[in-house]
């Protein structure tokens, strides 16, 4: 099956079947092509077979400062909760949120924790996460992928699911001992506990 989807898109991920989304969307989020959109993002939902693709809900990521963002990132938990990071290469600001994706209804209990600014621990930097992704394991643990065009490559943990507040890096990845030619953009977890990458060249 072939999707089209409603705009220019930034991030996509799939859903587990849940209580909530019979089916396993797919979930994707608008890219804020002309810096206009100050911080709020859409969810865009699917179904597997291509039908009912439309918008879900938007997410006011950051309150009152109306950034606008460079990048945003998608991962689901294992209970079907949609996690967001967005933030601007040049601000310093990472921010996230959660929803509950609910197939192709309507997003709920939507959650932006104050649209406070994570913090990135130190040696860590926000500049770090011009390129990634992120990826959530069965545990609940998310792993997000930072990274520089031509630039070293990082994996970082979120301290909490629960009261998120601190980005910690974790590792340097690097290929055959230097940095990968290009941006590093994708993340995933096996079911078997493997983390695979993925880059542009």
């Amino acid at each position: 099956v072939v999707i089209t989807p409603s705009v220019s898109t930034a991030a996509v991920a799939k859903n587990k079947i849940t209580a909530n989304d019979p089916t396993g969307c797919i979930y994707y989020l608008n890219r804020d092509l002309d810096n206009t959109l100050n911080g709020v993002v859409t969810v865009y939902s699917v179904n597997p077979d291509g039908t009912s693709n439309g918008s879900r809900g938007t997410i006011d990521m950051n309150g009152v400062s109306n950034d606008d963002f460079s990048y945003v990132r998608l991962g689901f938990d294992d209970l079907g909760r949609g996690w967001i990071l967005a933030g601007s290469d040049g601000s310093g600001n990472i921010y996230i949120a959660s929803f509950q994706g609910n197939g192709t209804a309507a997003i709920s209990s939507v959650n932006t924790f104050g649209n406070a600014s994570l913090t990135v621990a130190a040696p860590g930097t926000a500049a770090e996460f011009q390129n990634g992704d992120l990826a959530i394991t069965a545990n609940g643990t998310m792993y997000a992928l930072a990274n520089v065009t031509d630039g070293q490559t990082y994996v970082y943990t979120l301290n909490s699911l629960s009261t998120p507040t601190t980005l910690s890096r974790r590792w340097t990845v690097q290929d055959n001992g230097g940095t990968f030619t290009g941006s590093v953009n994708g993340l995933a977890w096996t079911q078997s506990g493997s983390l695979h990458f993925s880059t542009s060249a």
